[in-house]
């Protein structure tokens, strides 16, 4: 649309006003191209549009004035007021786009767990606190590490737990992962937790587990 309305007045300055450029030294409109460039380069730098690099025709005695003065304003509200703010609007709005998208990204994570999706506010009201579940339970590297683990390993070395969980990331699938669980935030809130008990659970766990894959 821009390049549109450009290539329209340049046209007409090719046409009418090629003459009333302040530099005569450079041809400035010799062919529709160069006069396209140095319309657009001269009006859009100007403040006052293209009519600063123009000299005016003189009221009442050239009959191009009342149309050269359209010319001019038209050309300073169009392409200098209302284009241009179009595309600096769209920039700034861009980038205003980006920036809350990052800071959007940044409260998520300083609100939740990547790894179960278990909220701040809801790990701080355990013992465990949201850093420390962060970063040592849940530490999102160590899932990474993990994933290469398996990757790297030969399959005919994997244990049944470990083929399980390499499928699963080969579908994309997330079964592996404890979303919205978590083994020690949930033994956190039984009051009658034991290590012997959690190491009971999670054993009875794990077999029933591993019989769901042999069958």
């Amino acid at each position: 649309m821009a390049l549109f309305l450009l290539y329209s007045y340049s046209s007409l300055t090719a046409n009418f006003y090629s003459d009333k450029f302040e530099n005569q030294n450079i041809d400035m409109c010799n062919s529709l191209a160069s006069c396209f460039f140095y319309t657009m380069n001269m009006g859009i730098r100007n403040g006052g549009g293209l009519a600063d690099s123009m000299e005016p025709y003189e009221y009442g005695k050239d009959s191009k004035f009342g149309l050269k003065l359209v010319f001019d304003l038209s050309y300073f509200i169009i392409i200098n007021t209302i284009i241009l703010n179009i595309v600096f609007g769209v920039i700034i709005d861009t980038f205003g786009d980006m920036r809350d998208e990052a800071f959007r990204r940044q409260e998520i994570l300083d609100s939740t767990c990547l790894i179960c999706l278990n909220q701040k506010q809801d790990i701080d009201a355990s013992e465990i606190k949201f850093k420390a579940h962060t970063e040592v339970h849940h530490n999102i590297w160590d899932y990474i590490n993990f994933i290469v683990y398996l990757q790297s390993k030969q399959k005919k070395l994997l244990s049944y737990v470990e083929e399980e969980a390499l499928l699963c990331i080969e579908k994309r699938g997330t079964d592996w992962i404890p979303l919205k669980s978590t083994f020690l935030l949930d033994s956190e809130d039984d009051a009658t937790f034991n290590e012997e008990e959690a190491l009971e659970k999670l054993n009875t766990k794990f077999d029933a587990f591993q019989e769901s894959i042999v069958t």
